[in-house]
């Protein structure tokens, strides 16, 4: 188990409420982050030919894969009061994740050493 496995799978999203949006009125209905999404935030509306937000808890912090992709700047972040970055430190203090990175790097030291 890795230490980053120590931390439950949605707590940087419900921690830093930090969720992709969809400007339907800039979507053009191209499927690109529908398909291009790992982690399958997204969902075609067939109907009316336009992405969805259907898996918020699903995204990933600091990925961005879809705004970089999506070909109309549909796409964007809600963000809160603190900068990305205050969010993140705050989440590897509350996880412990220098603690945990310490202990894997002297668990695991013949994988992690210089050539």
């Amino acid at each position: 188990m890795t230490f980053m496995s120590a931390i439950p799978r949605c707590a940087f999203q419900v921690k830093s409420n930090l969720r992709s949006i969809i400007d339907e009125e800039n979507c053009i209905g191209c499927g690109v982050c529908v398909v291009a999404c790992g982690r399958k935030v997204f969902r075609y509306d067939y109907v009316n030919k336009k992405a969805k937000v259907v898996y918020p808890y699903n995204c990933m912090v600091a990925c961005q894969t879809c705004v970089n992709l999506c070909p109309s700047n549909a796409i964007s972040f809600q963000r809160n009061e603190q900068t990305e970055r205050e969010q993140i430190q705050r989440l590897v203090k509350d996880y412990n994740i220098v603690k945990k990175a310490k202990k894997a790097l002297a668990e695991r030291e013949d994988e992690f050493r210089l050539p």
